[in-house]
């Protein structure tokens, strides 16, 4: 009878521990699927420094391009500000769109800042000296090569057209293409909202 009773608590026991445990893990923060990313920066916009990590606990879009770019830069922007647009206030609140030069020979940070808000006001331009935009492009796995510069001393640069949503955590949230939808790219900025 004794060993019935034992039994018998040993299995409360045990069945509680499970629910604990599954609590709990629940709990935890889930890792990103985008380990391979350390989404940061700290460089220079028309105010002073800003660093990614000045805006944890908001959701956070960053896109690398140039003011000179003829068609790709301007388009994603634009994609970028219409799901801003579709975006409730309160749910804009939690939301910060970077836009970083990659070009620091022809991108000064007010230039950038004033390119990125012709778009839309809620979009920060960023720029830097090559180090820190290097460092910048490291952290997110981003790749740019300048085209030789032509007889009237023009160039174009060669980059990848990634959008990044980071979750308020700091972690890698999305990835979407400069293809991606507007529908997509605000469904993405929304899924990850606190």
């Amino acid at each position: 009878m004794q060993k019935k009773n034992a039994l018998k608590i040993l299995g409360v026991i045990v069945a509680i521990g499970a629910i604990l445990y599954s609590w709990n893990a629940q709990l935890i923060p889930k890792p990103t699927i985008f380990p391979q990313y350390h989404a940061a920066f700290t460089l220079e916009g028309k105010e002073g420094s800003v660093s990614l990590k000045d805006f944890q606990g908001d959701v956070r879009i960053v896109f690398f391009g140039y003011t000179h770019c003829p068609d790709i830069c301007p388009t994603t922007l634009n994609r970028i500000a219409n799901a801003l647009h579709a975006l409730n206030q309160a749910q804009r609140q939690h939301v910060k769109a970077f836009f970083i030069s990659i070009d620091p020979n022809r991108d000064s940070p007010t230039q950038a800042s004033e390119y990125a808000t012709y778009f839309h006001p809620n979009i920060i331009g960023l720029s830097g000296n090559k180090n820190q935009i290097e460092q910048a492009q490291a952290a997110f796995r981003s790749s740019s090569e300048n085209d030789p510069i032509d007889e009237n001393g023009h160039y174009s640069i060669n980059h990848d057209t990634l959008i990044y949503i980071i979750k308020p955590d700091g972690t890698m949230g999305s990835i979407e293409g400069h293809l991606s939808s507007e529908q997509q790219l605000t469904e993405s900025i929304i899924r990850w909202l606190p």
